[in-house]
């Protein structure tokens, strides 16, 4: 399992992932969101409180 994370609606790193064996298998919105509110930090792609998603990625074996 690998998480990615998704910003307005791309995932940079699934193209590699993909050709690795990777399949997504969920997606948890707003990832961060709360605890970058509780803690007064910035999202470095959203520049404010984070909206990014975080993508689990499996490694899928195909028989």
């Amino acid at each position: 399992m690998s998480p990615l994370w998704k910003h307005d609606g791309i995932v940079n790193s699934d193209v590699v992932f993909r050709r690795n064996g990777f399949r997504p298998v969920c997606e948890i919105p707003d990832y961060w969101y709360a605890d970058s509110i509780a803690k007064g930090y910035l999202c470095p792609v959203c520049g404010k409180e984070c909206h990014c998603a975080c993508v689990m990625y499996e490694l899928t074996i195909d028989n």
